[in-house]
């Protein structure tokens, strides 16, 4: 006995059309923003710039819900995630400044004197 077709080949081809060019303008966007959008580095440092606050450190805690980095907490209720090796540069009763458009992290200690950390040397340096 022979089986009969449900659908015509028509049919099965705007099937395959209808769901199938979807996925392969998906795969197509994925495959071409990979290529030709911003690295992972090119966003950290547009992100890093982009930072702008000034206050005074309160307290100090590691975040668990982010990868338990040590968090600053400013007295304008502001967060501030410290990287792991300014960790001991940092500490409570400190001032720090950061400006937008700047690389620079201004830290007043308590004791009147200032330290300036780059971002830029938390970059992974290419080969």
């Amino acid at each position: 006995m022979m089986k009969k077709n449900l659908i015509s080949k028509k049919d099965s081809r705007i099937i395959y059309f209808v769901f199938g060019a979807p996925i392969l303008v998906l795969i197509g966007f994925v495959v071409y923003t990979a290529i030709t959008g911003p690295g992972t580095q090119e966003l950290i440092m547009a992100e890093d710039l982009a930072e702008d606050f000034t206050g005074r450190i309160d307290s100090l805690y590691f975040d668990e819900r982010n990868h338990n980095v040590k968090t600053a907490m400013l007295n304008n209720s502001q967060l501030y995630p410290i990287y792991r090796n300014w960790e001991r540069y940092i500490e409570v009763g400190d001032s720090v400044s950061k400006k937008k458009g700047s690389f620079l992290l201004e830290i007043y200690k308590k004791n009147n004197t200032r330290m300036t950390l780059d971002y830029r040397d938390t970059y992974k340096k290419e080969k």
